[in-house]
C-alpha cells in the first residue's frame, strides 16, 4: 500500500482474529503479511490472547513501516509494544469503527442489554 506523502509503502500486517477466535474470512489484501494464527491450547482467554499478541508483536517489530489491520482492539497492545522496540518517541492514531458498525448480532462485546446506537 503506497504512502502518497513520502512515496514509500506500508508493510500491511493482518491479524485475523477477534479476542482468541480465528476469523477465517477476514479480508486480506494481496500484498499483506498475515500473522499466523498459532495453535492455542486450552486455557483462559487472556492467556490465549497473549500468544496471539506475541505473534503480532514480532511481525510489527520486523516491519519497516507497519500498518496493522486487525479484528479487535486488544491487538493494539501488541502493535504498540512492537513499535516501542524501535521507536521510543511513539504517537498513536486510533481509528475504531466499533461504535458505528457493531451490533449485538455480530459482536460479542455489544450485548443487547447494554447496547445503544450512537447518536
Amino acid at each position: 500500500m503506497a504512502d502518497h506523502r513520502t512515496g514509500g509503502t506500508w508493510d500491511v500486517i493482518v491479524t485475523p482474529w477477534h479476542l482468541d477466535e480465528h476469523i477465517p474470512d477476514f479480508p486480506i489484501p494481496a500484498a499483506a503479511t498475515q500473522v499466523d494464527f498459532p495453535v492455542l491450547l486450552s486455557g483462559t482467554v487472556p492467556a490465549r490472547m497473549s500468544l496471539l499478541h506475541r505473534a503480532a508483536l514480532d511481525a510489527v517489530a520486523q516491519a519497516a513501516r507497519p500498518l496493522v489491520l486487525s479484528g479487535d482492539c486488544p491487538t493494539s497492545r501488541a502493535v504498540v509494544a512492537g513499535l516501542r522496540r524501535r521507536h521510543r518517541d511513539l504517537a498513536v492514531l486510533w481509528l475504531d469503527a466499533h461504535g458505528d458498525f457493531n451490533d449485538p448480532v455480530i459482536s460479542t462485546s455489544a450485548t443487547s442489554a447494554a447496547w445503544r446506537w450512537p447518536c
